[in-house]
Protein backbone atom coordinates (compact mmCIF):
# COMPACT_ATOMS: atom_id res chain seq x y z
CA UNK A 1 0.00 0.00 0.00
CA UNK A 2 3.28 2.55 0.49
CA UNK A 3 2.72 3.53 -3.16
CA UNK A 4 -0.75 4.35 -2.82
CA UNK A 5 -0.43 6.02 -0.09
CA UNK A 6 2.18 7.80 -1.75
CA UNK A 7 -0.07 9.25 -4.17
CA UNK A 8 -2.78 10.02 -2.32
CA UNK A 9 -0.27 12.06 0.22
CA UNK A 10 0.33 13.59 -3.08
CA UNK A 11 -2.92 15.00 -3.70
CA UNK A 12 -3.31 15.53 -0.32
CA UNK A 13 -0.60 18.25 -0.62
CA UNK A 14 -1.24 19.96 -4.07
CA UNK A 15 -4.73 20.07 -2.63
CA UNK A 16 -3.40 21.70 0.79
CA UNK A 17 -1.53 24.52 -1.19
CA UNK A 18 -4.35 25.65 -2.98
CA UNK A 19 -6.74 25.72 -0.07
CA UNK A 20 -6.33 28.53 3.18
CA UNK A 21 -8.87 26.44 5.07
CA UNK A 22 -6.42 22.87 4.74
CA UNK A 23 -2.90 21.98 6.12
CA UNK A 24 -0.71 19.28 5.32
CA UNK A 25 1.22 17.68 7.14
CA UNK A 26 3.48 14.86 6.44
CA UNK A 27 2.95 12.16 9.37
CA UNK A 28 4.70 9.30 7.40
CA UNK A 29 8.18 10.36 6.93
CA UNK A 30 8.30 10.26 11.16
CA UNK A 31 7.86 6.55 10.82
CA UNK A 32 10.86 6.18 8.88
CA UNK A 33 14.68 5.46 9.22
CA UNK A 34 17.42 7.79 8.63
CA UNK A 35 17.78 6.25 4.88
CA UNK A 36 14.35 6.93 4.38
CA UNK A 37 12.98 3.78 5.01
CA UNK A 38 9.68 2.76 7.31
CA UNK A 39 11.04 1.84 10.55
CA UNK A 40 9.14 -1.57 11.55
CA UNK A 41 9.61 -0.70 15.36
CA UNK A 42 6.72 1.83 15.10
CA UNK A 43 3.91 -0.75 14.22
CA UNK A 44 2.23 -3.34 15.88
CA UNK A 45 1.99 -6.91 14.33
CA UNK A 46 -0.19 -6.27 11.80
CA UNK A 47 2.34 -3.39 10.50
CA UNK A 48 -0.66 -1.06 9.26
CA UNK A 49 -1.36 0.27 12.57
CA UNK A 50 1.54 2.14 14.63
CA UNK A 51 2.37 1.86 17.82
CA UNK A 52 2.64 3.93 21.62
CA UNK A 53 6.22 4.60 19.72
CA UNK A 54 4.46 5.93 16.41
CA UNK A 55 2.06 8.10 18.37
CA UNK A 56 4.62 9.42 20.43
CA UNK A 57 6.27 11.00 17.27
CA UNK A 58 3.12 11.92 16.06
CA UNK A 59 2.59 13.80 19.15
CA UNK A 60 5.54 15.36 18.96
CA UNK A 61 4.98 16.39 15.68
CA UNK A 62 1.66 17.86 15.99
CA UNK A 63 1.27 19.41 19.12
CA UNK A 64 3.25 22.39 18.35
CA UNK A 65 1.40 22.81 15.44
CA UNK A 66 -2.19 22.98 16.82
CA UNK A 67 -1.19 24.73 19.63
CA UNK A 68 0.47 27.48 17.51
CA UNK A 69 -2.90 27.04 15.70
CA UNK A 70 -5.22 27.15 18.63
CA UNK A 71 -3.21 30.10 20.17
CA UNK A 72 -3.30 32.29 16.70
CA UNK A 73 -7.04 32.21 16.94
Amino acid sequence: LRERHTVFNSLMKEYAARSSQVTFVDTCSVLHTADGEIDPTMFVEDKLHVNAQGYARWTALLKPMLLKELQGK
